[in-house]
């Protein structure tokens, strides 16, 4: 008596148990169905933002050199620097809690919503330079896109706004240093 099976004799025994195979799919269907209801799935919603830099002048940039605390040896360093400061801008109390603010405005559901709770909605997808995916997660469809859409607002103003600030502060300083070198030269 021969013991082994083929593959031939396995397909047939299997079909000839059609409904068992069939009980297992509708089952599995079933239990997939009802685990959704229980527990649904969030939405995510994202925003694009184009993050562009220019690393023309920046191995000749001291300030900034100062001020990261850093030698920028490469361009990469000075970039590197940039994108995980605008990194941490992005996810700031303030930049934060503006978003938060907008929402508010938006769709009075956000007036429950306390800082602690908006942050984790909130994540940014980055590689470098270039295209920036803001998304939030939510189980609302509707409320995932108001916070990605808001947030994504705020930061485009909010860093308009930081680098009309910090170039006003470089003129200025470009001013006292061209004021001190006309002092000491008198």
């Amino acid at each position: 008596m021969d013991n082994s099976l083929s593959l031939r004799q396995q397909l047939i025994l299997t079909a000839h148990r059609w409904p068992v195979v069939v009980t297992f799919i509708l089952v599995g269907a079933f239990a997939g169905w009802v685990g959704t209801r229980v527990w649904p799935s969030s939405y995510r919603a994202s925003a694009a933002v184009l993050v562009g830099l220019d690393t023309y002048r920046a191995l000749e940039e001291c300030n900034a050199e100062q001020a990261a605390h850093l030698a920028f040896n490469f361009p990469d360093d000075y970039k590197n620097w940039q994108m995980n400061a605008l990194n941490a801008f992005i996810y700031s109390p303030g930049v934060v809690h503006q978003t938060l603010q907008e929402l508010r405005n938006m769709d009075a559901y956000w007036d429950n919503v306390s800082y602690e709770e908006l942050l984790p909605m909130l994540d940014a997808y980055w590689r470098n330079a270039g295209q920036w995916r803001l998304t939030a997660e939510h189980p609302n469809r509707r409320r995932a896109v108001q916070a990605a859409v808001a947030w994504r607002d705020v930061v485009v103003r909010s860093t308009q706004e930081a680098v009309g600030c910090a170039q006003a502060t470089l003129m200025t300083d470009i001013q006292i240093q061209a004021l001190a070198e006309e002092q000491a030269r008198l």
